[in-house]
């Protein structure tokens, strides 16, 4: 559940694209952000205390590929995260999306 309202957040907010693809995607939920390096932005994130991690086309070719994404984040919201919690993370990727910097 958390999952699905993280990504439904995340595709609300101009220049991140949500990755994930099927009819019942899992709870990890990928996600890129125009204009952003990976480094830079994992950085501004690890900042805001949000753990998180990166994945690189090297490690999808195919998936990536079809996505034309040459690297994403991953957030994996549990059992014991709350609404409120995913909504900080959903204001802080909204914050950091229209200033991109670049690695």
């Amino acid at each position: 559940m958390l999952g699905a309202y993280l990504r439904d957040q995340l595709a609300s907010i101009p220049g991140v694209r949500t990755l994930d693809r099927g009819p019942t995607p899992a709870a990890l939920v990928t996600f890129d952000v125009a204009g952003w390096g990976p480094q830079s932005f994992k950085r501004a994130m690890d900042e805001r205390k949000v753990n998180s991690a990166l994945s690189f086309r090297g490690l999808a070719q195919y998936d990536f590929g079809d996505k034309n994404v040459d690297w994403c984040l991953r957030l994996s919201p549990h059992y014991y995260n709350t609404e409120e919690e995913v909504d900080m993370v959903v204001g802080f990727v909204e914050d950091l999306a229209p200033s991109p910097v670049s690695d």
